[in-house]
């Protein structure tokens, strides 16, 4: 008598114990998206500039903080990087490797090295 519940029992608990697999839905393996902190400066305000951290999203959004956040758009090639915040328009050359990234402004005198938050 008492075995008749054991089959019930062992059945619900190999059904909940299996771990239902997710779909495959590719990762997004852009290493440019993400947060970037700027770690080093130089040129005009570099001081101001450490420490701002950007946020880079697939859709083109770029989210900008030091003390506030600031949200703008970006477009980006291989080399350069253009973002738009308030109206105001900055282009920069960029390199990026593993966790860093270097950025030039190409109008002023300007240069940020940022890691990978």
């Amino acid at each position: 008598m008492k075995t008749k519940w054991l089959l019930p029992v062992l059945a619900l608990l190999v059904l909940f114990a299996c771990k239902k697999e997710e779909s495959a839905t590719p990762e997004n393996t852009d290493p440019f998206l993400g947060k970037w902190e700027i770690v080093a400066a130089t040129g005009d305000f570099a001081e101001s500039n450490e420490g701002t951290v950007y946020t880079f999203e697939a859709d083109g959004t770029v989210k900008i903080t030091n003390g506030f956040t600031t949200t703008g758009t970006y477009v980006r090639t291989e080399t350069k990087i253009t973002y738009e915040i308030g109206g105001i328009e900055l282009e920069f050359s960029y390199t990026l490797s593993d966790n860093t990234m270097m950025w030039d402004n190409l109008s002023a005198d300007q240069q940020f090295e940022f890691e990978k938050r």
